[in-house]
């Protein structure tokens, strides 16, 4: 009988650091796969993430006195709850800067919450006063020498068909405009390979 308990706590000892909860940190990139129907398909269609996860959206993390939220872009820019995010989905990545970042992430905080009540970037367009989830983290995170962060041609292409998915042309024929395709921007899924990061933790992938 001691010996089997004596076993089961070896056990227990070995699993602990496996069942310890994460603990977020201030300037966290929160990666999601957001599930939100046809669009963020056809995000996760044309982009490549971390190990070849779906993600469609990313927020940065902000530990207040109150509670841990997330600000992102989702209806418009907006600091919200990290319960509330992850009922939306639970399905993550979490990423770190690397430590020779991390002094910028005070002023990218404030950065950050400057732009909250900024409209969502609906055509996807850097320089417009509103903003989509990349783009807040691309607005935010400003080295001495400039953005943290890379812009790069977006692209719209199913990468296994090659071709730009309905959904987007429908998209933004309602608008009036053309399927930017290969202008600059950002996506959630190439942040997440950025050498800028670490990938913590993920759960539900």
């Amino acid at each position: 009988m001691f010996a089997k308990r004596k076993y089961f706590l070896f056990i227990l000892v070995l699993l602990f650091p496996f069942c310890k909860k994460f603990e977020y940190q201030t300037g966290d990139l929160i990666f999601q796969d957001l599930d939100c129907g046809e669009m963020c398909d056809a995000i996760e269609n044309a982009t490549i993430a971390y190990n070849n996860y779906d993600i469609s959206h990313v927020g940065i993390i902000s530990v207040e006195d109150n509670g841990i939220y997330v600000i992102e872009a989702y209806d418009s820019v907006e600091m919200t709850p990290l319960k509330v995010f992850l009922k939306r989905s639970n399905k993550i990545l979490v990423g770190r800067l690397k430590p020779e970042y991390r002094n910028i992430i005070p002023n990218a905080i404030k950065k950050a919450k400057s732009l909250i009540g900024k409209p969502y970037d609906i055509y996807f367009k850097n320089g417009n006063d509103s903003f989509y989830c990349s783009e807040v983290v691309y607005e935010s995170f400003v080295t001495q020498k400039g953005h943290l962060f890379d812009l790069f041609p977006m692209n719209f292409k199913n990468l296994e068909t090659g071709k730009i998915d309905s959904v987007w042309i429908k998209y933004f024929d309602k608008m009036g405009k053309k399927v930017p395709q290969g202008e600059l921007g950002s996506n959630p899924a190439a942040y997440s390979l950025s050498d800028k990061i670490e990938i913590l933790y993920q759960q539900n992938m």
